[in-house]
């Protein structure tokens, strides 16, 4: 029997695994026939051969059982054997053999991936074994089938919905199609249930689905909901809002959706992410920006929203708290990938799946809010990951008799009693900071964490230290804790909830949440109505023990008890909590506000329902005296701003009243969370109705706010005024981004909307991180500037006039912080002050505090557009000489503050500045040899748009010897490798442009290394996609700042950089970056074909690149004026496209402008091929050329951007409308209908050349001859004075 059975095993063991392993086997198995004749059956009775077969079966050891069902499925011997007897349903029911069972099945794999807890092993192993049994029999097939011709285009999103019985698709065709999955089998396909045509007017590109309602997302830059029980009906259409001027420079397609119970988060091209609630209307009830590119996809659980970007980072924000919760998560692997970017999120439970473009499955924790990188699989293809979706895994709730449970623990744990006196002096030792001890203490038994909490002869340190220990593990461990285990912690915790210590009611609080988390909420069924039957207590302790745990559980799980999961227990617990409002506690009626407060933000409907309670019960404890009590108070207010703000309306005046007091709150903590309140209310439409009364007693309050407080200097080191020979630390060194090179038009205003994307700085301490109350006050001071305008100086300047002059350097400091706080709101209202104020400010960039210095550096630069607007000896002189002075400051906060200040001098001045240009030189050189690493940077920054300002200026052999040789130095120290090269390559593409030929010198060593830089680039980036696992991805932003400095060569250079041209391949590598998939580099590229194409001598208009798109259209426009009438068998591939781009709506100005003079351009070289389409662009042509919304208000589409007005008159707009004249000379009926238009365009050339406007003037003289006299007073009636006075003096029309 022996041998027979070892046979037996060693047969079956290839393919079987024995998940007994591990248990104490019976030595004796070997005479199992005969132990179990003699010992089963000694009574001597006679039996049939079934009924010794059946007991000799069930008497067997329970390693034999179990073995034996290692050869059957999961299946059979859940659902068959285990119902046979009593005997083998108990074997069965033990949890951990099935847990076995699985580990020994799949060796080496994790199940689950990430910690869960209360895992049903014994359903999760059958539904496991019947998954991977599915997949692996031959019968099972996955069918594929295809229906063409009903979308017309690419098909983008796709959704099932009602159990997988209908599906929804979205196309770029535009339309949404509803799909009938139920077929029966004499059925060759699905039915089209609905097919809803131009549902969006762009893209549609994703879909989601809650309930019987479809949302889509398109390029159309909007959201919109369905009705799929109404066949697709319009519902809504949600609205994405901007708070700027600028609003239509917020808006962009929209990438990504997800739903989260009744709020949507939407997120978009331009980066940004909002939410919205259908409950409140088709608003945005929040947003948020966290990304430095495109939103590609969104997922959302519990609180959180989690965002992935093309700029490689996970963002993860806050719903309850409306806030940022971590921003810059990072995906691991094993080298860094080329760029690599996440493109599809999955978000279940704990587990978030990421999936990126690289064709790798990124796992995260999300538990505790963690979102730490747990492992990652390679897909081991070339395709990226596009979709991921979270499979539930197979967990179920257990069933605990409460009797058996206590039963068992009492067998369990009794501790020996010396190994627990070890433990319990180790954990007191562990209090010494003793290093030994300590790394001791982490290996403490596993026995102790069990009696942690109720060691009532142990001192509070001890237990809190162990409890915080157990803590540790439950986070770490949980789900490998028996059932026993689990169970006595938490009666444990339920116990200990009222200690007579404080600190071991946190600690309990905070165990109690921790397990929580881990999905207990569901399978903690006492739980919360235990907690809530404690508040009741007369005890104190119990109550606020309970009430401490209570608000923990509010924090970390606020969705879940809102949800039906539980019951929603909010509907008992929100009316419990608003009766502690009035406790005579103030450290429960804290804990009662902070519960409440969680569920404002997210209008949590229980708390909707008593919200005239809660703001009772709020008005009545304004005046409590706990600071904790006030600061909740405070911030429940500015939180039903947002979202209630029709309940606070007819409370407004007091509620103000109560927060200018609250804002002089004697404790910082209060006061912040009240200055909150102003920020928050400016943005609301009643601001100025509400504030105008209280302005006299706001401002002066928000001024005082903005002084340093002495913690506040004691980190900024204000004392300490030298320190330009302290070596910068690396992690003090922002990371620099490289913003690849586009081309614009030249505008002879400054009234364009200039991409800027720098941060605007209340002020200068970068080194404070945390958000405080000067920061506040600051901003809360400039967005009331912003609504008020010049109605705020009369309280404002009497008090710039004290603080500006104060003896006190912390109140001066503030009183020059609030003066550029303003400078935007009431620039007009401050003009006739600047003229003392400005001398004044000057004078105080000599202060002996370095930190009055910085800040004056920044208001002043604020203020420079009015500088440079008065004489110069006045103003801009004394300016410019105290901040090149500052620029050379022996402090490196102000070094780095006077530096930017004079960049943004730089930029309004620009020309001005020629006459001092040696003096400016002369200083920014000399502080190579003085700056640390950090401030370099920004110095690059500044000679960089120096040069951008002054232009052909800088060309003289002076300047030159004193600018190139310290950047040459710099250029030969840098290796290839080092980022630094990233500022100092954009210093030098603005110089090079500027030098000219005046950089010619050094031209050829600098071309030849971003030539090499290019071709290193592209050959590792060719090694890692033919062998990623030897080659590392290269950082493409070298190439891309190569290739703008290339760029910059060529613009300046001309036609001297022909001959390095020919004796390169850049023309080769060139054709390479075209095609490379990041759309920076093929945006890098075209710019530099088009400037090599003018200085020297495939098509890519794909609008989802805008930048790329208008670097391509603007090299089109180049290579035609080059290639004359061979230009003609391109014109049918790019003039379609380009009539696409200048009709599309919302398309960015600059984009706008390109297109418009390339058209004019193709239509100067071939007005043949171009003038037939001419009646398909010419109005929208002209309305870019000429400013209608002044001159033409009635008209009906005078909203289109418009701008070439303002562009200087140059060769660019020249060749267009020369282009435009001949094609309306080949086409005259093309422009009859838009005439007006064209005359506008032609107006708005300030001094034409003689044969252009020859051109104009037989065009309008022909229009009116052909019309006649009559005919043409009635249309020149319609133009506006001014036109009319133009067109008159100029042509004689």
């Amino acid at each position: 029997m022996p041998g027979a059975y070892e046979k037996q095993e060693t047969d079956q063991g290839q393919n079987q695994h024995s998940w007994y392993r591990g248990r104490p086997v019976d030595p004796q198995l070997g005479g199992l026939k005969t132990r179990m004749s003699s010992d089963a059956f000694q009574d001597g009775e006679k039996h049939s051969e079934s009924e010794l077969q059946e007991s000799f079966l069930l008497h067997l050891p329970v390693e034999i059982l179990l073995h034996i069902c290692s050869f059957l499925d999961a299946r059979c011997v859940v659902h068959s054997l285990s119902l046979v007897c009593k005997r083998l349903h108990s074997i069965l029911s033990d949890e951990d053999i099935w847990k076995l069972r699985i580990a020994e099945r799949w060796q080496g794999l994790k199940y689950p991936p990430v910690d869960q807890d209360d895992i049903h092993w014994k359903k999760a192993c059958v539904a496991m074994e019947d998954e991977y049994d599915r997949f692996k029999s031959s019968q099972f097939r996955m069918k594929c089938k295809q229906w063409k011709e009903i979308h017309y285009a690419s098909v983008d999103a796709i959704l099932l919905i009602n159990d997988g019985s209908v599906c929804v698709s979205g196309s770029r065709d535009r339309s949404i199609i509803l799909w009938n999955l139920k077929i029966s089998e004499n059925e060759a396909a699905y039915k089209v249930a609905t097919i809803t045509p131009d549902a969006h007017m762009g893209w549609i590109w994703q879909l989601a689905a809650r309930d019987s309602t479809v949302y889509s997302c398109s390029w159309d830059m909007t959201v919109k909901s369905w009705n799929v029980d109404t066949k697709l009906q319009s519902i809504n259409t949600f609205k994405f809002t901007c708070k700027c001027d600028l609003s239509n420079r917020c808006k962009s397609s929209v990438l990504s959706l997800a739903l989260c119970n009744d709020v949507i988060a939407a997120g978009t091209y331009a980066r940004k992410v909002s939410l919205f609630d259908p409950r409140a209307g088709v608003e945005s009830i929040a947003s948020y920006t966290a990304h430095k590119r495109a939103v590609l996809s969104l997922a959302t659980v519990r609180d959180y929203v989690v965002s992935a970007s093309e700029d490689q980072t996970l963002a993860v924000w806050d719903r309850r708290a409306g806030k940022l919760y971590k921003e810059a998560v990072t995906l691991n692997y094993p080298k860094d990938p080329e760029r690599s970017f996440p493109l599809a999120l999955s978000l279940s439970s704990n587990c978030l799946y990421v999936g990126d473009n690289k064709g790798y499955l990124h796992l995260l924790d999300a538990s505790h809010g963690r979102f730490a990188n747990v492992e990652f699989h390679y897909q081991n293809s070339t395709l990226a990951v596009a979709g991921t979706d979270c499979a539930i895994e197979y967990t179920g709730v257990k069933e605990v008799d409460p009797a058996k449970s206590k039963a068992r623990m009492k067998m369990a744990w009794q501790p020996q009693e010396e190994g627990l006196r070890q433990i319990l002096q180790l954990l007191k030792e562990s209090q010494s900071p003793d290093t030994v001890t300590q790394r001791a203490v982490q290996q403490v038994s596993f026995t102790y964490k069990k009696h942690s909490l109720h060691g009532c002869s142990l001192d509070e340190p001890t237990r809190s230290l162990s409890g915080l220990i157990l803590k540790n593990n439950v986070k770490a461990h949980y789900h490998k804790f028996m059932p026993e285990v689990t169970s006595f912690i938490k009666q444990e915790c339920l116990s200990a909830v009222g200690d007579p210590s404080p600190l071991i009611r946190a600690t309990v609080g905070i165990l109690i949440t921790t397990i929580a988390s881990k999905g207990e909420l569901t399978t903690w069924p006492e739980l919360l109505p235990a907690l809530c039957s404690m508040l009741d207590s007369q005890d104190y302790n119990v109550c606020e023990g309970s009430f401490g745990a209570l608000q923990k559980i509010c924090e970390d799980s606020a969705e879940l008890l809102d949800s039906d999961a539980l019951n929603r227990p909010l509907n008992i617990l929100i009316p419990k909590f608003l009766q502690f409002f009035r406790h005579s506690s103030p450290k429960i009626r804290s804990h009662a506000i902070a519960c409440v407060n969680q569920f404002i933000i997210s209008r949590t409907q229980a708390l909707m329902t008593h919200i005239d309670s809660f703001l009772d019960n709020l008005f009545h404890l304004a005046s409590d005296d706990d600071p904790e009590v006030r600061k909740n108070v405070c911030r429940a207010l500015v939180m039903l701003l947002e979202v209630r703000m029709d309940r606070l309306i007819p409370h407004m005046h007091n509620i103000i009243e109560y927060m200018l007091m609250r804002t002089q709150d004697p404790d910082e903590s209060v006061a912040l969370e009240a200055c909150e309140f102003w920020l928050s209310l400016a943005e609301q439409p009643i601001c100025k109705e509400a504030l105008a009364a209280h302005l006299s007693r706001l401002v002066p309050v928000l001024v005082r706010g903005m002084k340093y407080s002495e913690i506040d200097v004691i980190l900024l080191k204000g004392d300490v005024e030298d320190d330009e020979m302290i070596p910068d630390r690396e992690e003090d060194i922002r990371p620099r981004f490289h913003k690849s090179r586009t081309h614009t038009i030249k505008h002879s205003e400054e009234n364009g909307e200039e991409e800027d994307d720098d941060d605007d700085g209340m002020d200068d301490d970068n080194s404070l991180s945390d958000w405080n109350l000067r920061k506040c006050s600051a901003a809360a001071l400039d967005v009331l500037a912003n609504v008020f305008r010049e109605e705020l100086l009369p309280v404002l300047v009497p008090i710039l006039k004290e603080t500006l002059f104060h003896q006190e350097w912390e109140i001066k400091e503030s009183g020059i912080l609030a003066l550029g706080a303003i400078a935007e709101g009431c620039m007009t209202g401050m003009i006739p002050h600047l003229t003392e104020l400005i001398p004044y400010l000057i004078n105080c960039l000599s202060d002996k505090k370095a930190l009055v210095r910085a800040i004056t550096c920044w208001t002043l630069s604020r203020y420079s557009h009015w500088v440079v607007s008065q004489p110069h000896d006045n103003y801009l002189k004394p300016l410019m000489t105290e901040l090149l002075k500052r620029v050379l400051d022996g402090n490196k906060r102000v070094q780095e503050a006077a530096c930017s200040a004079f960049a943004t001098l730089e930029e309004e001045a620009c020309t001005e500045l020629v006459p001092y240009l040696g003096f400016i030189l002369e200083t920014l050189v000399f502080a190579f040899s003085k700056y640390q690493h950090k401030n370099l940077l920004i110095l690059y920054d500044a000679i960089g748009t120096l040069a951008d300002s002054v232009g052909h200026h800088l060309n003289k052999p002076d300047y030159i010897n004193l600018l190139m040789p310290p950047l040459i130095q710099k250029w030969n120290i840098l290796k290839d490798e080092d980022k630094d090269l990233f500022p100092l390559l954009e210093c030098l593409s603005s110089v090079a442009t500027a030098l000219q030929s005046g950089f010619l010198p050094y031209c050829e060593p600098v071309y030849r290394r971003c030539v090499s830089l290019v071709e290193q680039t592209l050959n590792q980036h060719i090694a890692n996609t033919q062998n990623p696992e030897q080659f590392e991805a290269p950082d493409k932003d070298f190439m891309i700042v190569a290739l703008d400095l290339l760029s910059g060569l060529a613009e300046g250079l001309d036609g001297h950089i022909e001959k390095l041209v020919i004796n390169s391949n850049i023309m080769q590598l060139l054709y390479q970056c075209m095609q490379d998939p990041m759309p920076e580099v093929r945006q890098s590229s075209f710019a530099l074909l088009g400037d090599l194409t003018k200085a020297c001598f495939q098509h890519n208009l794909n609008p989802e690149f805008i930048s790329v798109c208008n670097n391509a259209t603007w090299a089109i426009g180049e290579i035609s004026v080059k290639l004359g009438q061979d230009t003609r068998p391109y014109i049918p591939m790019v003039l379609n496209e380009l009539i696409v781009i200048i009709n599309r709506p919302n398309t960015p100005k600059t984009l706008l402008e390109n297109t418009a003079i390339t058209i004019g351009r193709l239509g100067y070289v071939c007005p043949h091929e171009v003038a037939p389409l001419l009646q398909q662009f010419v109005r929208q042509w002209c309305a870019v050329c000429a400013h209608l919304c002044v001159l033409f208000t009635f008209l009906v589409d005078w909203y289109r951007c418009t701008s070439l007005r303002n562009i200087r008159d140059n060769e660019e707009k020249d060749s267009a409308f020369r282009g435009m004249c001949q094609m309306i000379t080949v086409n005259p009926a093309g422009v009859v209908a838009e005439f007006i238009f064209f005359c506008d365009a032609v107006a708005s050339w300030v001094s034409p050349k003689p044969d252009l406007k020859e051109m104009f003037t037989k065009i309008l003289h022909g229009f009116k001859n052909q019309v006649g006299e009559e005919n043409w007073k009635r249309f020149a009636d319609q133009f506006p004075l001014l036109l009319k006075e133009r067109l008159t003096s100029m042509y004689g029309v």
